[in-house]
């Protein structure tokens, strides 16, 4: 979920996108292209494959992590890859570190 201007912007376990206007409160059904044009200002194919993974997102990169997957990948907002970070779990998974903590 993400705060841009006055709307909430999220998707759902469907891989659904929705925003949720906060002065109305309506919440509304969007394509994954208005999602992406919201959170980065464009729409194209490497973001919507990235959108799969779970994400993180900052002021100039985007973090995602497949959850089974024991490794960290980092891209740009264009959706081009900077960098993948080996083994960041120590051998876990975020899928295992979830179920670990409980």
């Amino acid at each position: 979920m993400y705060l841009v201007k006055d709307q909430l912007i999220f998707k759902n376990s469907k891989k659904e996108y929705f925003k949720y206007n906060l002065a109305s409160k309506s919440i509304t059904k969007i394509k994954i292209e208005e999602y992406c044009e919201i959170l980065f200002g464009q729409y194209n194919y490497r973001l919507r494959n990235i959108l799969e993974l779970s994400i993180s997102i900052t002021n100039d990169k985007i973090f995602g992590s497949h959850y089974q997957k024991d490794h960290l990948v980092i891209y740009n907002l264009e959706g081009e890859l900077l960098e993948i970070k080996s083994e960041l779990f120590q051998d876990l998974t975020p899928y295992s570190l979830l179920h670990f903590s409980q």
